[in-house]
């Protein structure tokens, strides 16, 4: 077993052991299929509750999460004092609200090609919203690296200001997932916030050193079944997709004067960011080999999702849950370090 599928192995390991009695609370926002939540379980906290709309992501979330209460509706609909009572808790009781608003709105490949914005870009006020009414100790969110391009200067601005106004302590920072051992090269905006005052700085975990060098596609492929279900390219994507090489994009390919934006993974360097969507005719990870996009559990495993994680749907709408998710691996390093934080931070008096 190599040191990636270790990992994997000890996040599965880790995710089943019984909670403490004092383990740290968390309650997810956006929870979609659970990745934020392997991480959190993985690092001994108790989730009292798992919010999304998602019909088929609460339904996976639940198949994998038989112990946490989902909550399937709009965060819109959805008071503090709701959620309080369903848990149980009272103000300043829980220890991470975690939060992964929807992300399409705020990617720069969207934002390049039309330059307009939508509705969505508005979900990060309902978790200011739950910050004052519920005043967990810290909270995280999780985001497109496009948060932080100069278009989105604003809303990043009023993000920050709106938490900071809640009585938090905020930073912001980009990460890289394959700095924290996930096999990509998926960066993701992580603000984290500290209630101001428990006199406690936001901090961040240390990235993996130098000298560790990023886990691979050929190791996140290890003892994978070479036959698996995977989509053929169609239409004039399968023309372009025998001449990409490894590594290599399709718009580096010029074929009857079609350019498309699909990727060839290389077997020996980190994925490309693994996004949601994964058509026949827009297939955007390719197969290091075959002229193929990648199969579910080829994708699970470059997410950092251990394989008895089981998704629900179609081929493309688990792609899609697997490309929205947050990598497991990268949130366990992050939750691991917020129970580092809490450890340090006194009672509510």
């Amino acid at each position: 077993m190599n040191r990636y599928l270790a990992t994997l192995d000890s996040l599965r390991r880790e995710r089943l052991r019984p909670r403490q009695p004092d383990a740290p609370k968390v309650i997810s926002y956006f929870a979609g299929a659970g990745g934020s939540s392997l991480g959190y379980a993985a690092a001994g906290f108790d989730e009292l509750l798992a919010v999304d709309q998602d019909r088929l992501a609460a339904a996976t979330f639940s198949l994998n999460f038989p112990g946490v209460p989902v909550w399937c509706d709009d965060i819109r609909r959805i008071s503090a004092e709701d959620v309080l009572s369903r848990t149980g808790l009272r103000p300043g009781e829980l220890d991470v609200l975690d939060s992964s608003p929807p992300c399409q709105c705020f990617s720069r490949t969207k934002t390049r090609r039309s330059g307009s914005f939508d509705d969505r870009t508005e979900l990060w006020r309902e978790v200011e919203r739950m910050l004052r009414g519920l005043e967990p100790k810290c909270f995280l969110l999780e985001n497109v690296a496009g948060l932080a391009d100069w278009r989105m200067v604003p809303f990043l601005d009023a993000m920050l200001q709106a938490f900071r106004g809640a009585g938090y302590w905020v930073a912001v920072r980009e990460l890289l997932a394959s700095d924290f051992t996930v096999p990509q090269f998926r960066r993701r905006i992580i603000l984290i916030g500290m209630r101001r005052d428990l006199g406690i700085p936001p901090s961040f975990p240390a990235p993996n050193p130098p000298e560790v060098r990023p886990s691979t596609v050929r190791e996140a492929f290890e003892g994978l079944p070479s036959w698996q279900l995977r989509p053929a390219p169609l239409g004039k994507l399968a023309q372009i997709v025998p001449h990409i090489p490894q590594g290599r994009d399709g718009g580096d390919v010029h074929v009857r004067g079609h350019y498309f934006n699909s990727h060839r993974l290389a077997w020996d360097a980190p994925a490309k960011t693994i996004l949601a969507s994964q058509l026949p005719h827009n297939i955007l990870t390719l197969h290091p080999d075959l002229d193929l996009g990648c199969s579910i559990r080829e994708a699970a495993r470059l997410q950092s999702f251990p394989d008895d994680f089981i998704f629900l749907g179609s081929h493309y709408e688990r792609w899609r849950m697997i490309g929205n998710a947050v990598p497991p691996v990268m949130a366990w390093k992050l939750a691991a370090h917020l129970v580092k934080i809490l450890n340090w931070a006194p009672a509510r008096g």
